[in-house]
């Protein structure tokens, strides 16, 4: 072998890279995060200065005080108008036929202790109003964001806890007597369908929420009693849809007659402002999803190019290395050490791919066919005493020779521990009096040319060389 050129293998090195995937995973990560990290605080220093310059410029604008007063009222109702649009468009109520609609309703009987009732129904009226509720609807009816975002007009809840007999009334206005024992829920649809699926939405959910009620407020039971799905109209929601639809018509007419009345400098100010504060256009500070996979991506790369470098510059023995080719040397076994880990199951399945042509052993295994191979070699060769030597002696090979040694126990082989002949001279002084020695290496700590420098001290001193076995930790 020349000691000053190592084989660099593509398909070793495409393994070896997927054999640090955890850390590959890492550096994405943290990729990931500085990247997106960065992006964000440029984006909010950006704001804060768009902010900030926009409302310098507002401020110094000239304009009569009245008129700019004017203007802002104006803009004032161009938004509350769009805002009532697009309530129009979504709302279910305003979507909703008064004269024929579905109205749902659940009605659960409790059952508990008098001074925990009121809690119990308060817990169930939170609950059914929650954001976890109204995404179960969305779900269940299949509502885009828009829609979602009103899903808490389709559900009405009151919790009754009173000791009397009282009125309360839903979002109709119309009027329901309850009592002290009842939970009810009504629902609303504008068909048949999307009613009994949202009952049967809320009925599954209040199911969900029994246990959480318990623990939190007390031990009670909540029996259903009854559940109704109903064609009604309501003069109610006329008089609601009536009245709201008015009061944007109204709100539309004020707004064009102040329109009409504007002044070139009230329209210009508006056009001003509305360059400097745009609806649309704005830089908001968010964390970009784009920024992240290019900075997990770029993480990635990162880490692979610093394993290749190291995996191209590194001088040490490697698992794949076959001794009889680098050193002319036999090769006596591979011994891996390795310990169950989180995650072990990848790293033995990545391990069983890149070595799929070779039969691997655990470590117990493959120990006790060195120790076996080292006695069969000893006494076809005659040989009484083995010195193990070695420059990467490491805890998990020394591990290896004590058992090497309790192994020869009882036979007429003797293995001694040597050392770093190399760098140890009692090392050097034990094997040059045994006579004979095996090499045992460590993956990815003894180097080549510490071998190659082992060879040449074993032929210069006369030792006889038996093979190299490799340990892998």
């Amino acid at each position: 072998m020349n000691s000053n050129v190592i084989e660099v293998k593509i398909r070793d090195l495409i393994w070896e890279i997927v054999s640090k995937w955890k850390s590959i995973f890492v550096f994405a990560i943290i990729g990931a995060v500085i990247l997106a990290g960065v992006d964000y605080s440029q984006k909010k220093s950006q704001e804060s200065r768009q902010v900030e310059t926009s409302n310098m410029d507002i401020e110094s604008y000239q304009i009569d005080t009245v008129e700019k007063n004017r203007a802002k009222a104006y803009m004032i109702l161009e938004e509350q108008l769009q805002g009532q649009s697009e309530y129009m468009l979504h709302s279910p109520l305003m979507q909703l036929n008064p004269n024929s609609f579905y109205v749902g309703t659940l009605r659960y009987y409790i059952q508990s202790d008098e001074s925990v009732k009121a809690a119990i129904g308060s817990a169930y009226d939170m609950s059914l109003t929650s954001e976890v509720l109204y995404e179960e609807i969305s779900q269940a009816l299949k509502l885009d964001d828009v829609q979602t975002a009103y899903a808490s007009e389709l559900i009405d809840t009151k919790a009754t806890y009173c000791d009397f007999l009282f009125k309360t009334v839903n979002v109709f206005g119309e009027a329901t007597a309850e009592t002290t024992q009842y939970v009810t829920i009504n629902v609303y649809a504008d068909n048949e369908s999307d009613c009994e699926t949202l009952l049967e939405t809320v009925d599954e959910f209040v199911g969900k929420q029994t246990n959480d009620i318990r623990k939190k407020v007390g031990e009670h039971s909540l029996e259903k009693i009854s559940r109704e799905c109903s064609n009604v109209s309501s003069k109610e929601l006329v008089r609601f849809q009536t009245e709201y639809t008015k009061d944007v018509n109204s709100n539309y007419t004020a707004l064009n007659n102040i329109k009409k009345e504007m002044t070139d400098s009230e329209q210009a100010y508006i056009a001003f402002y509305r360059r400097q504060f745009p609806a649309t256009n704005n830089v908001v500070a968010t964390i970009s999803l784009k920024k992240v996979l290019i900075g997990f991506v770029l993480g990635a790369f990162l880490a692979v190019m610093v394993y290749i470098i190291l995996y191209i510059l590194n001088g040490k023995i490697r698992k794949e290395d076959q001794a009889q080719e680098m050193f002319g040397i036999p090769q006596l076994g591979v011994i891996c050490m390795r310990e169950k880990t989180a995650w072990g199951f990848i790293d033995r399945w990545i391990e069983k791919m890149r070595y799929a042509h070779l039969r691997l052993t655990d470590g117990q295994n493959a120990t006790e066919l060195l120790a076996l191979n080292l006695k069969l070699l000893s006494k076809r060769n005659q040989i009484k005493s083995l010195c193990i030597v070695g420059c990467g002696l490491t805890e998990e090979t020394k591990q290896v020779i004590k058992h090497l040694q309790n192994s020869s126990k009882g036979s007429d082989l003797q293995i001694v521990e040597g050392g770093a002949i190399v760098y140890d001279a009692k090392a050097l002084e034990k094997a040059v009096e045994v006579g004979t020695v095996v090499l045992l290496e460590s993956v990815g700590v003894s180097a080549y040319l510490e071998i190659q420098e082992e060879l040449e001290i074993c032929k210069t001193q006369g030792i006889r060389v038996l093979g190299l076995a490799m340990v892998e930790k």
